[in-house]
């Protein structure tokens, strides 16, 4: 699992509490990323649960934001803060009280250039947390849409 991997590499005296990376809690309707900002920061949820929100627009209908999957232990986001000048994607808001690792993405990117088999091994991990971050993304979305496909009166989905 991604957070053990992590939880390893933070052990490292590289990378040093307080300065690379703590703990961070939050509390029900806390926003810990704003789609659109520019993050400085990759997460892991060591307890509590998130909603990743986006925003959908009906026709003749103003935009609403909408829930498009939830995030729990073990689960990863701000990977954007990884990539040079990349914004977040979504709006990342807790649902119940809790707490993530919040690792500082310059000095992790620093520390695995450093080190590229970690680096491999790392962005290996991340891969695969995040393809199951789409897959439960995707199943919103379709969601979302089959609810568009119901109001507009189409027959034929479910």
């Amino acid at each position: 699992m991604f957070i053990e991997y992590v939880q390893g590499l933070l052990s490292s005296p590289r990378l040093c509490e307080g300065v690379a990376w703590a703990r961070r809690g939050f509390n029900p309707a806390d926003t810990l990323i704003a789609e659109g900002s520019r993050g400085e920061s990759l997460f892991i949820v060591e307890e509590g649960r998130l909603a990743v929100l986006g925003w959908a627009q009906l026709q003749n209908q103003p935009g609403m934001e909408v829930l498009l999957t939830e995030l729990s232990v073990g689960d990863v986001f701000g990977e954007s803060s990884l990539v040079d000048d990349c914004p977040s994607l979504a709006t990342i808001r807790a649902l119940t009280p809790g707490s993530v690792l919040e690792i500082n993405g310059a000095m992790l990117t620093v520390y695995l250039d450093d080190h590229p088999q970690q680096g491999y091994l790392f962005f290996k991990e991340l891969l695969a947390a995040e393809l199951a971050n789409l897959a439960r993304a995707n199943r919103g979305v379709l969601e979302l849409s089959t609810i568009g496909v119901r109001l507009r009166g189409l027959r034929g989905y479910p």
